[in-house]
């Protein structure tokens, strides 16, 4: 039983298409691991340096720009996945490359945009959802991150990782 399922492994890998679906796959996997890793050993630093209302600060300016982040991206990251590797087999690189051009810059100006009214409603939205008015500063503060936040984003599913 085990022989057959090296023997069918070894031929998946010998399949030049699998063997690169799955080295992008590991990658990913890693990545993403070593993403989660550093992100639980950072919240366990934060916590324990600055205390837990601290990190419950941290949590609501993440889930701040994390909301941004979804009107900055407006689903182009998604449908990317799905147009770039179309344009790549059916027309060209060149124009698999001009698509993602243009969703850059959709998604550059439109994160401009988010980015500069959440800017200006930092104060009001930290007074008025949260009943915090210091947390006014740190939405300021967040919102500059938009915009590269959401064009990493792009880049990152542009490349694969």
């Amino acid at each position: 039983m085990i022989k057959k399922i090296k023997q069918k492994y070894n031929q998946q890998l010998a399949d030049k298409d699998f063997s690169e679906i799955l080295k992008g796959g590991a990658i990913n996997f890693l990545s993403k691991g070593i993403a989660v890793i550093l992100g639980l050993l950072f919240s366990y630093l934060i916590t324990n340096y600055y205390g837990t209302a601290e990190m419950g600060v941290f949590s609501i300016v993440n889930s701040f720009l994390s909301f941004a982040l979804i009107f900055s991206l407006m689903g182009m990251d998604t449908a990317i996945v799905r147009f770039i590797p179309e344009h790549i087999v059916k027309y060209s690189n060149k124009s698999a490359y001009k698509i993602f051009q243009q969703v850059f810059k959709i998604v550059f100006f439109l994160s401009l945009f988010i980015a500069t009214i959440s800017y200006f409603s930092s104060s009001f939205i930290a007074e008025t959802l949260f009943n915090k008015g210091y947390l006014g500063s740190l939405f300021a503060l967040a919102s500059f991150f938009i915009i590269f936040q959401s064009l990493g984003v792009l880049v990152r599913i542009a490349y694969g990782l």
